[in-house]
Parts: C-alpha cells; sequence; structure tokens
C-alpha cells in the first residue's frame, strides 16, 4: 500500500500546526506609538497626528500662563532607559521623537524632559501646570489581560511633581498608578 498520501497529509498538517503555534503562544500587539522620528523641537502634542489618530492635551486643575506643556519632539530623543537626550544636537542617528513634559512655550519652549518645578504664582510668574496627555481612543473591546508598557522618566519634585496613569472607560477617569 503506498503510504504518500497520508505522508503528503501529516506533513501539511504539521507545516500549518506549526505556523499556527506563535499566534497562539506570544501576546499581540493591538496598538502601538512611536512619535516618528524627525529632528523637531517645541511641537504641541497637543494636536499630534499618530499612527492611530489625534492626541490631545487636557487642563486638570489650575494652570499659570507660563506653565510647563507636554510635546511631541525629538528634544528628549528617546536615548533609551538612563541616557538624557540632547535634541538634535549629537543623537542624529536616535532621531526618535517622545512624549514629554517641559517647560512652557511661554516661557523658555521644549527643552527636552526639563521643566520648571512650579512656585512664584504672584511674586514674578505663574509656572503651575496640571496637565494630562491623552492618547486617540484605544478599542480595548475583545481584548484581556492588556499590557501596557512604556519606559519613562520620573523624580522632579517627589510627589509635588509626580506622573499618574490614568485611563477612561468611555464616561469615567480612574487613576491605575501612580508611577514609582
Amino acid at each position: 500500500m503506498d503510504n504518500t498520501p497520508l505522508v503528503y497529509i501529516f506533513k501539511c498538517l504539521t507545516i500549518l500546526l506549526l505556523a499556527c503555534f506563535p499566534y497562539y503562544s506570544h501576546s499581540q500587539h493591538f496598538w502601538t506609538e512611536d512619535f516618528g522620528t524627525a529632528c523637531s523641537q517645541h511641537n504641541s502634542a497637543n494636536g499630534f497626528v499618530g499612527t492611530n489618530g489625534t492626541w490631545s492635551v487636557a487642563t486638570t486643575g489650575s494652570n499659570g500662563t507660563e506653565g510647563s506643556e507636554w510635546y511631541v519632539s525629538a528634544a528628549e530623543a528617546g536615548m533609551g532607559v538612563g541616557n538624557c537626550g540632547d535634541g538634535c544636537l549629537s543623537n542624529s542617528a536616535l532621531l526618535n521623537r517622545t512624549l514629554h513634559v517641559s517647560a512652557g512655550q511661554g516661557w523658555v519652549g521644549d527643552l527636552g524632559a526639563a521643566y520648571e518645578i512650579g512656585g512664584f504664582c504672584g511674586i514674578v510668574i505663574c509656572i503651575e501646570a496640571n496637565i494630562r496627555a491623552e492618547t486617540p481612543l484605544i478599542d480595548c473591546s475583545g481584548k484581556d489581560s492588556i499590557t501596557l508598557c512604556f519606559s519613562y522618566m520620573e523624580n522632579g519634585q517627589g510627589t509635588i511633581d509626580d506622573a499618574t496613569l490614568w485611563y477612561n472607560d468611555g464616561s469615567t477617569w480612574a487613576q491605575i498608578d501612580t508611577l514609582a
């Protein structure tokens, strides 16, 4: 009896199973943003159009006229964890734009991940800032065990200047975490 058709079917099924296996054994990315590459500075995050839509910035409290702002630019050019960016000065191979808070346009503008610490309101200038950068809609329907991954720098003035992570379920904002 010739087993050639059975061997052929077995090989095809084996290849099919091996081809499908990675899809079930690894997580699936369903939303990502890298902000692109370009030597750019002083670009507001409010209205930034990324691969998934338009970002926005919302006021969450009182803000001074010289308050910090959210930017998407190469001023903090994604040099990797533990390394500060220098805009487009020496890292021309790494012009990865990032989302970051920096000094307001009314004061000194986008310095990368450097911002005014606040204070002075009523004395000289007012650099108070209570602002939130918001992603375009991330549709998580049909998804479970979602993991959010990003690199960040923090440690301005401890809990006075503190980053928090929030989500909106379509009607209400809820805090996920105060970042370490």
